[in-house]
């Protein structure tokens, strides 16, 4: 049954660990596509990968942190929110980067940012409102996330449908004064994240329904590998 918690896991990740030590709380997360076997946290100037288990392979661990400025070159620290995104024009596949006023585009095939633009000006979130959290729901739909609610917004179209705020009560059993400070994929293919600080509510998609005595600490949930944890 889905109406229990849902403990994440990866595959061993083969790449030397450069240090000890897990994020408990993220800034941001986000895969480089729908399909990724990663999703990739940040957290201050440091981030994590988190890695896809694989039939018949032992459970494994978080990849130790790194310096953003190793994997993810000029992308300022502390972010506000990070999401995949593919260009509808041109296909072009991103990981985009949200800090303050602006959107960097991290092309994932050359490893590099490939423009930094105004994030009102290229997504236009109604009523302006500063992002928090962003989740790349489905190959077609971004879920972009401000305090107390979000916004659905469909790449293609480029436009939000609906045009008004969806409150947090949306997620059946998420009280309407959560705020999302990140949000990610899950491994599970009915189930997506929303981090509230050091928690995480572990939600279904096919209903939208918070799953059984969630929030739950995310070091509880996605604990393999998790080691010096405060």
């Amino acid at each position: 049954s889905c109406d229990k918690i849902v403990v994440e896991e990866e595959e061993e990740e083969e790449e030397e660990e450069v240090e000890t030590g897990c994020p408990v709380s993220f800034d941001a997360l986000a895969s480089r596509t729908t399909r990724d076997s990663m999703i990739f946290a940040f957290k201050g100037s440091r981030y994590w990968i988190y890695r896809r288990g694989e039939t018949g392979a032992p459970k494994s661990h978080w990849r130790s942190g790194a310096e953003m400025s190793h994997g993810f070159a000029n992308i300022p620290v502390h972010l506000d929110a990070a999401f995949s995104y593919t260009d509808p024009d041109t296909r072009d596949r991103f990981m985009c980067f949200v800090k303050g006023p602006q959107v960097y585009f991290w092309d994932i095939l050359t490893r590099d940012i490939s423009k930094v633009s105004d994030f009102q000006s290229t997504f236009n979130i109604p009523g302006g409102l500063q992002v928090t959290a962003a989740l790349r729901w489905d190959d077609d739909t971004i879920y972009f996330f401000v305090p107390f609610g979000f916004y659905i917004y469909n790449i293609k179209e480029k436009k939000y449908d609906p045009t008004n705020i969806q409150p947090m009560t949306t997620f059946w059993g998420m009280s309407a004064s959560v705020t999302a400070t990140a949000a990610s994929k899950s491994f599970y293919t009915d189930i997506f994240n929303i981090f509230v600080g050091d928690q995480v509510y572990q939600i279904r998609k096919s209903d939208k329904q918070v799953l059984m005595d969630n929030p739950y600490e995310i070091k509880k949930v996605w604990r393999y590998g998790l080691s010096n944890c405060t």
